[in-house]
């Protein structure tokens, strides 16, 4: 399987556990909204997952090629910088740049709102992230046990 497909599967993956976490979190904070019969709660929850995952793809996706360039494979202090920095992507493209350009909050204000989601909902997406992306690294690692040559062929080098 090509590095774009695994980039892909990788952020196929993120998102789907992004939507999990999420829906934790609300379950935790929220019990009470699982028995709401109100259609608008449930589609703003609905809503929200499908505007995070957008950032989710395309973090998950770009982060995975550019650790994975030139046949490279990090190793597991590499794979928990990935996680983290998705979780992060997640958050600064999914919360923090809409809440800028919508609220009225300055950009202290904003940031000092990002850091606070971050701490309260960290406890959760953090260790999901952390364990899903090394579920799914272990999984590549099986399929694709060696690392695809890096750098010119050996038929293409002159000698």
């Amino acid at each position: 399987m090509p590095l774009s497909r695994y980039a892909s599967a990788f952020a196929l993956w993120a998102a789907l556990w992004m939507a999990i976490s999420i829906a934790a979190v609300v379950t935790v904070f929220d019990a009470k909204f699982l028995l709401r019969r109100d259609g608008a709660a449930h589609l703003s929850l609905l809503l929200l997952i499908g505007w995070l995952s957008i950032p989710t793809l395309i973090g998950a996706h770009s982060l995975w090629v550019l650790f994975h360039r030139g046949g490279y494979r990090p190793g597991i202090g590499g794979y928990v910088l990935l996680a983290l920095l998705v979780v992060l992507v997640s958050h600064l493209f999914g919360l923090t740049a809409p809440a800028l350009l919508f609220t009225g909050l300055g950009v202290s204000g904003v940031l000092s709102m990002s850091f606070d989601l971050l701490w309260h909902h960290g406890w959760v997406t953090a260790p999901m992230a952390l364990v899903t992306t090394g579920l799914f690294a272990r999984w590549a690692r099986r399929r694709w046990p060696t690392a695809p040559p890096s750098g010119p062929s050996p038929a293409r080098s002159r000698s």
